[in-house]
């Protein structure tokens, strides 16, 4: 016997019994025995069932290894894809970092120019920003809504359009052709806001049905993932963390949550301002701004621990919005005594207070910077009464000078709501009067 009869392994002369491989007795039987066929066959059947085992257990065994060995290989992409990722994120850090220093060594030169040179560059690139932004057209009206919009965000892809309206709905359209897509209708009170995740996969909804929901976000639909319930009054706003982990919301029940969005466990509850949180924003360093109540003030927090670490004043009456400039250096307040303060993240100093609603009772209900921080748009509304007195237009401001830049009119009401494309061609606008209008710059 040269093979073991079950599996096939090559024998050795000292190899006698059992098969190293299988473990199937390799004893011969005694030549001058006579075996009964009866048993002959009995062994016989049972040899053919050891093989027809051996097989399946050596085909098992085989797939698994294959299965093994693609995972494996599956395994050594993802770990070289994440060390890629790595080396990009470090590299990453390494250009902020060399951009925050330019960006300083820039304003450090700005800052030694004559003034009347500084001034003649800051009015060169006023005039260049005004003459980009008159080109802003009306290009799509979209009809569709029953009550005031509350809330507009553009997808990152630049192609979808997300909308939140007071009539309990939230829409997806195209941005391009504002074309509706779909109608959700799941919360049972006002949508007040609504936040898209960076990676635009998530969406974040609140309203005043006191529940903010997390929804899976395409192109095409929205599917609800989780509602989140813990507050004790109607939502007003919400945002995501830079690296979209983190829900913040503010609400009329005085405290900002932070919410895990994979999990929707509640982090931490922020106790600060006296009344209603309007605002809430996160910068690009993960600090949480927040801004509402009687205290009139803006108030920078470290989420983490809880801790206010600074406040901002200067307003008379409550701030209805914030926002932060892409890189992360610039806050805009807005507030219900009608104006917008401009303040310097590193600082923390004042460089603009902008002015240009005098006489009217609306509050600045909404800001947005352009991609490239170089604009602000903001809109007004009043956002606790019924007032006959509104400013139905878009005011955009240039962030250099303070000075406005152009006003877009178009809307019939007060305007609630405002948002930039990605690339900065694209401005929408969502009104009392129902609509949501888009501007394009060509």
């Amino acid at each position: 016997m040269t093979h073991c009869p079950v599996c096939q392994t090559e024998l050795t002369q000292e190899q006698i019994s059992p098969c190293s491989t299988c473990g199937w007795d390799l004893r011969p039987y005694p030549l001058a025995f006579q075996i009964p066929e009866q048993f002959v066959q009995k062994e016989q059947a049972k040899l053919a069932w050891a093989k027809n085992m051996w097989e399946q257990f050596y085909q098992e065994r085989s797939q698994k290894e294959a299965i093994l060995s693609n995972f494996q290989s599956q395994l050594s992409q993802i770990l070289s894809q994440l060390a890629n990722v790595q080396a990009e994120l470090q590299q990453s850090k390494a250009e902020r970092s060399q951009l925050q220093a330019d960006l300083q060594q820039l304003k450090e030169a700005q800052a030694s120019l004559p003034p009347h040179l500084l001034e003649r560059l800051n009015q060169f690139e006023y005039q260049s920003q005004a003459l980009k932004y008159q080109k802003l057209r009306c290009v799509h009206t979209l009809e569709g809504n029953s009550r005031m919009l509350s809330s507009v965000a553009i997808h990152p892809d630049g192609q979808t359009l997300v909308s939140g309206s007071w009539d309990k709905t939230i829409k997806l359209w195209h941005l391009d052709t504002g074309e509706l897509i779909d109608t959700f209708c799941e919360h049972s009170g006002l949508v007040t806001c609504i936040a898209i995740s960076p990676d635009g996969t998530k969406l974040v909804s609140g309203s005043s049905d006191k529940t903010i929901k997390i929804w899976h976000l395409d192109t095409r639909k929205l599917k609800l993932l989780r509602t989140l319930e813990g507050h004790f009054g109607e939502i007003e706003s919400v945002c995501f963390s830079p690296d979209g982990q983190i829900i913040a919301s503010g609400s009329y029940d005085n405290t900002i949550k932070i919410w895990h969005l994979d999990t929707g466990k509640l982090q931490r509850t922020l106790k600060g301002h006296p009344t209603v949180v309007w605002s809430v924003a996160f910068s690009c360093n993960g600090l949480l701004t927040s801004g509402g109540g009687s205290d009139t003030q803006v108030k920078i927090w470290n989420w983490e621990t809880g801790e206010i670490q600074h406040t901002l004043e200067g307003h008379s009456k409550f701030v209805s919005s914030i926002a932060i400039s892409p890189n992360g250096m610039t806050l805009a307040s807005g507030s219900a005594d009608n104006t917008i303060k401009i303040w310097d993240m590193e600082t923390r100093k004042l460089l603009h207070t902008l002015k240009g609603l005098k006489g009217l009772s609306n509050c600045i209900r909404s800001l947005a910077f352009s991609p490239d921080g170089q604009v602000i748009a903001s809109v007004c509304n009043d956002i606790t009464s019924a007032s006959s007195a509104y400013d139905d237009t878009i005011k955009l401001w240039h962030m250099s000078t303070g000075q406005l830049l152009h006003i877009l009119k178009g809307h019939s009401d007060g305007i609630s709501c405002v948002a930039f494309s990605p690339n900065g061609e694209l401005l929408v606008s969502g009104s009392s009067d129902k609509t949501i209008k888009i501007w394009c710059l060509s």
